[in-house]
């Protein structure tokens, strides 16, 4: 094994930072050594699946401050600090906004759900699969129990949306998205302008 020994995280947007995810395969990739037959990866609170081409699968099960320390045989070859966190829980918006006050031709413009996981560098996405809709315009109307199936907002809505007046209000719930566990996404309004 040589002197440079270097940890990533394949995982994350920026594979160097210090940083593993609870719940999730955390990809290390472990550069700097000759051979890896010998080798072997020990950390607190994790389990750790024996390398394949250099890379390591930790799954974490605590949060805190872990040491990933890698052995040749016994010999302690390097260790790295890793800051172990929660897959924040992710919310949802209606295109690239995330305002309450929307128009709307910028509800025309961006008639999909996103989602996005905040405070998070992991390489994931979790698409919305499905959500319903409640209108509640300014003269008392109720329109309710509009139901979409993938992340756009369907045709009938549209309709409906395109006759609102400023003031009314669209509520976003029932929102599902896919992911690596079951995440409950907080519902959301959007009032017209």
């Amino acid at each position: 094994m040589s002197a440079q020994i270097r940890f990533q995280n394949l995982l994350l947007q920026n594979p160097d930072s210090n940083i593993i995810y609870v719940g999730l395969d955390n990809k290390i990739k472990i550069t700097g050594i000759k051979s890896f037959s010998n080798a072997k990866l020990v950390a607190v609170g994790m389990i750790i699946s024996s390398p394949k081409n250099g890379t390591f699968i930790l799954r974490a099960t605590t949060t805190g401050i872990s040491s990933l320390t890698l052995y040749d045989g016994s010999r302690l070859v390097a260790t790295k600090q890793y800051n172990v966190n929660r897959i924040p829980e992710p919310i949802v918006g209606l295109g690239a906004f995330r305002d309450t006050t929307l128009s709307i031709s910028q509800i025309m413009e961006n008639r999909k759900l996103v989602s996005i996981i905040p405070n998070c560098i992991a390489l994931l996405k979790y698409p919305v699969v499905k959500f319903s809709n409640t209108i509640v315009s300014q003269k008392d109307t109720l329109y309710s129990d509009f139901r979409s199936s993938g992340d756009s907002l369907s045709e009938g809505l549209i309709k409906i949306i395109s006759n609102l007046k400023t003031g009314d209000k669209i509520i976003f719930e029932s929102i599902q998205v896919q992911g690596p566990d079951d995440a409950r996404i907080a519902p959301f309004y959007i009032i017209l302008k």
